[in-house]
């Protein structure tokens, strides 16, 4: 005697259960003629085929959704990083620096290899006197490997430098052992003016403020965006005689 059993599955408009009918023991000629069965190590399955095709069918839904969903979740993530770099920059062009931290700390929070937004960071401290803050930063900026296209965040027109400037060294200093050397940031303002001076390496302690002194006497055009000029902050490296 047949056994029939109902197989759950998710419930959708106008679906009826999966009927499977049992036969153990029987051979096709004894089976009922208005059931259409196919042998299966003498299990006869009735719409088999049909129900197959739907599960996988689903199946292959489902797994497209998911990875819609993937999809979907990477790109918000992405723009999310993005936005915040960008109000972040845009803060920074503002001399909103308080914004700036806010807004660059969540972007390097989520993508910790954005160089630029660790840069801008790091010069943020700075305009806002946080020095040891700054140094923290600029030094994790210095490990970031820089990708295609970063140098230039905020710029189409680069900055173009029309007088260029070198420290003094005196006698003292071209008589040591001590090959002078020195990396600063500096920053170059919109309004065609040096801003601040960040020594990040020196070689000679006494030969800083000269250092200093010879940033803050570049000439230059200022960066621009659209056409108009933005401040932007660049790596100095003065090197002495041997």
């Amino acid at each position: 005697m047949a056994t029939v059993g109902q197989i759950a599955r998710p419930r959708c408009a106008g679906a009826k259960p999966l009927t499977v009918a049992l036969y153990p023991e029987l051979r096709p000629s004894a089976l009922p003629r208005d059931i259409v069965s196919v042998p299966f190590r003498d299990v006869y399955i009735e719409g088999v085929v049909m129900d197959v095709m739907i599960f996988f069918g689903v199946k292959f839904m489902l797994k497209n959704a998911l990875l819609c969903l993937a999809l979907s979740t990477l790109t918000i993530s992405a723009y999310s990083q993005q936005n915040y770099r960008q109000m972040g920059f845009d803060a920074y062009q503002a001399g909103d620096y308080r914004k700036a931290v806010e807004y660059l700390a969540k972007a390097v929070e989520e993508n910790e290899g954005d160089k630029s937004a660790w840069l801008y960071l790091g010069a943020s401290y700075v305009n806002l006197g946080k020095t040891s803050d700054a140094r923290r930063t600029f030094n994790h900026w210095r490990k970031v490997k820089a990708m295609p296209g970063d140098n230039e965040p905020l710029t189409d027109e680069p900055l173009k430098i029309t007088r260029n400037s070198a420290p003094t060294i005196n006698e003292e200093l071209r008589r040591s052992a001590i090959r002078p050397q020195a990396r600063l940031l500096v920053e170059f303002k919109s309004d065609g003016k040096v801003g601040f001076v960040f020594i990040l390496g020196n070689t000679t302690p006494e030969w800083e403020r000269d250092v200093i002194d010879a940033a803050k006497r570049f000439r230059f055009e200022p960066a621009a965006k659209n056409g108009v000029p933005v401040t932007i902050v660049r790596l100095v490296e003065f090197d002495g005689p041997i």
